[in-house]
C-alpha cells in the first residue's frame, strides 16, 4: 500500500465488476489492477494466464495500466 500517501492516488475501487480484487486509480489516468490469491498451492503460469486472459477478454486494459498479482506463494518456474 505504498501508494496510499501518494498525492496522485485518486481512489481505490474494490471488487470492480469484470476487473480484479481492487484497482488503484491515479490522477494521470494510470491504474494498477490488483488480483490477490491465497491458494494452498503456489501459483503457476496457467493461473497467471487465466487472470490476464480475463482482463483482456473484458476489454478493461489501457496502455497506462499495470497489473499486480499478489499471492502468498508462486511456483519456482514463475519466480525464474
Amino acid at each position: 500500500m505504498q501508494f496510499i500517501r501518494s498525492r496522485t492516488l485518486e481512489r481505490i475501487i474494490l471488487e470492480a465488476p469484470e476487473l480484479q480484487d481492487f484497482v488503484l486509480v491515479f490522477a494521470d489516468g494510470r491504474r494498477i489492477i490488483c488480483e490477490s490469491k491465497d491458494y494452498g498451492k503456489p501459483i503457476r503460469h496457467p493461473k497467471i494466464k487465466e487472470i490476464l486472459d480475463n482482463l483482456i477478454k473484458n476489454k478493461h486494459l489501457t496502455n497506462k495500466d499495470e497489473i499486480l498479482i499478489i499471492a502468498n506463494r508462486f511456483s519456482q518456474e514463475v519466480k525464474s
